[in-house]
């Protein structure tokens, strides 16, 4: 009777649990409408060239490189990541260089438009996800609403070449349901009525 009523715990546990998950986007018009509330950084002022460089609440840095991020007019040192304004942030990604971005106030969503002087993978990671996509000279959106709260990430992108944001929207979200599956309150129906049937027996 106890493992009964144990494993029908652990199932209502698991069920609960399950309810949330991140959510990946590949479409910014999608990813802001799930926002409640959030701010973007086009980068169109404030010209900076340093290892850290702040906007607003934003702050980048990079590691393990040459250790700068430029945010230029219309970057001539690859095809440009521009796509709101005519400003961009920008780092030579070498030797093992990684971008970090780190915000003032907690957060559980980000996006923004990355592009490469390569085709290659950019991996982000943050509290609670990591996440890989295919980046080229071409702008791409990448958002994530995550089930926790975080104040940073990283950005790693592999064989070396130059990276550019533009757009980075940060704020919060609603992360995704997870439906439960079907059979899950089935099952926990029946647990329960099992578990009656054999306390009745026993009394």
């Amino acid at each position: 009777m106890k493992k009964l009523l144990l494993s029908t715990a652990a199932l209502a546990a698991f069920c609960s649990s399950a309810a949330q998950a991140n959510t990946v986007f590949t479409d910014r018009a999608a990813f802001e409408a799930a926002l409640t509330s959030f701010f973007t950084e086009s980068f169109e002022n404030n010209p900076q060239f340093d290892a850290v460089v702040t906007y607003g609440d934003l702050t980048i840095e990079e590691t393990n490189g040459i250790n700068s991020i430029t945010n230029s007019l219309i970057s001539v040192f690859f095809t440009n990541a521009v796509t709101d304004g005519s400003g961009s942030v920008w780092y030579d990604d070498n030797d093992d260089s990684i971008a970090n971005f780190s915000f003032a106030n907690p957060i559980n969503a980000v996006g923004f438009d990355i592009a490469t002087s390569a085709s290659e993978t950019a991996s982000i990671v943050g509290p609670g996800f990591t996440e890989s996509i295919s980046v080229g000279t071409s702008p791409v959106f990448f958002g994530i609403i995550a089930t926790s709260m975080f104040t940073s990430f990283t950005v790693d992108v592999s064989g070396g070449p130059e990276v550019g944001f533009d757009r980075v929207s940060y704020g919060m979200g609603t992360a995704a349901t997870v439906p439960i599956p079907a059979a899950a309150p089935l099952m926990l129906a029946g647990l329960g009525a099992l578990g009656l049937r054999r306390r009745r027996k026993a009394q």
